[in-house]
């Protein structure tokens, strides 16, 4: 039973965003979940999703400007699941602030403001720009090396941790995705929980394969404990 929580995770956020997803988090008893072990032992996946920003205390920064929003009861919530899964080796799929998240959790850093520190513009649900993926990478298998994205994001991977590796790049050369060196990591700046299935608008490719690569991750993990 428990082999399927990463599908229903996968489902709630392909159905109804990540901004219901934050809205059932919040409605948990303050401090619920940390602490409680119980997710680190019966969950087979973790999927980090999008919303507010890392704090860059935690990349040695201190905040540049007020577009930085951040989320410090969840940030706390989420490093604790990040290292319970990653001693585990087990599968973890990071989209957007995920993919921040997990970057800064194991040392690397961020781009804080793209338009003040960088002079690009990636925030704007309307945008579909070109991603261009790394040969061997699961976005190259899945998708090929050119194809389009979505684009609402005001931060960035600027240093990548140590044992990630960047698996695609826009054409500025923002990091537009990771997967790790050893571990069943991988990540995507963009959203591709919007544009999958009935969501797609025909701009992009349909990314419902990437979830269910994760999917399969997780099951691959749980079919090794039995």
């Amino acid at each position: 039973m428990k082999k399927f929580l990463c599908a229903c995770l996968a489902m709630l956020v392909l159905l109804c965003g990540a901004a219901m997803a934050e809205h059932f988090r919040c409605e948990l008893p303050e401090g619920a979940w940390l602490g409680d072990t119980a997710p680190l032992r019966e969950g087979d996946a973790l999927l980090l999703t999008g919303g507010r920003d890392v704090e860059p205390g935690l990349y040695g920064e201190e905040v540049l400007n007020d577009t930085v929003k951040t989320d410090p009861p969840r940030t706390e919530f989420e490093l604790a699941l990040i290292r319970g899964f990653t001693a585990r080796k087990k599968p973890i799929m990071c989209i957007c602030r995920g993919v921040q998240m997990l970057n800064v959790a194991l040392g690397g850093t961020l781009y804080q403001d793209l338009v003040e520190q960088c002079g690009y513009v990636h925030y704007n649900k309307d945008i579909r720009h070109y991603v261009y993926a790394e040969p061997g990478s699961i976005l190259h298998e899945l998708f090929g090396e050119k194809f389009k994205t979505n684009s609402t994001h005001h931060q960035a991977i600027k240093q990548l941790a140590p044992g990630l590796k960047a698996t695609a790049h826009s054409i500025e050369g923002i990091v537009e995705a990771f997967e790790h060196e050893s571990l069943p990591i991988f990540g995507t700046q963009f959203h591709p929980e919007r544009l999958s299935g009935k969501y797609n608008d025909g701009r992009t490719p349909d990314f419902t394969p990437l979830f269910r690569r994760f999917i399969a991750n997780a099951e691959a993990y749980a079919e090794k404990q039995l």
